[in-house]
């Protein structure tokens, strides 16, 4: 697997030369040049609209940009993406997200990981899971950094809809001691767990 500087290419010198001239083009021409703008660039799909005709793109750029997706390859890094291959390189870690979306098609252990979350929680939300004195778990708390706090905000916020009423979900992502502080104030230690979330728990503020 090797890389591709892409600002190398010649498609990306073509690309440079048609962006110096879109930038002294302006819509209102573009559309009174062409009535059928819109429907030569947008894309409708699973009921979403895409619409990119509003941008300075021609014809001519749209043909280099899809030039650019070949001399990339990124139909190839797709297919090793799906095959599991270790094609993060910082980590040498296989991008398996896509994973959770489709489970069981690469690593039957998601399958297992997400059927173990779902007792886990099903623990939480009937109140069997209990706090080391016995009481029942009342607040949640994640510690994470970056998309370890992110991501579960998002989930909690899309969610909110399905929420337990009994359980408060907090969050800490900020190394400064004041957060941590804030949130603490709020919780009760028999009533309260702790989930630190990371993808590989070598992220030194977690």
């Amino acid at each position: 697997m090797s890389l591709i500087n892409l600002t190398t290419t010649p498609t990306w010198t073509n690309l440079t030369a048609l962006a110096a001239i879109a930038q002294k083009e302006h819509l209102r021409d573009l559309f009174a040049a062409d009535a059928q703008r819109f429907d030569t660039f947008s894309l409708r799909e699973q009921g979403m609209l895409l619409d990119y005709s509003k941008q300075r793109v021609t014809g001519e750029v749209m043909v280099q940009l899809r030039q650019l997706w070949q001399d990339a390859d990124v139909g190839g890094w797709i297919a090793r993406m799906r095959n599991g291959e270790a094609i993060n390189h910082t980590e040498q870690r296989a991008v398996l997200h896509i994973a959770l979306r489709q489970p069981g098609a690469i690593h039957p252990e998601v399958t297992a990981v997400l059927d173990k979350m779902e007792r886990f929680c099903g623990q939480i939300h009937g109140a069997h899971w209990r706090g080391a004195t016995g009481e029942p778990i009342r607040t949640i708390v994640n510690i994470g950094i970056g998309g370890s706090d992110l991501g579960p905000k998002m989930a909690t916020s899309a969610l909110a809809a399905f929420r337990q009423p009994h359980l408060d979900v907090q969050f800490i992502s900020n190394l400064d001691a004041s957060h941590l502080a804030t949130v603490l104030a709020k919780c009760e230690p028999a009533h309260t767990l702790f989930i630190i979330a990371s993808k590989t728990f070598t992220t030194q503020e977690t």
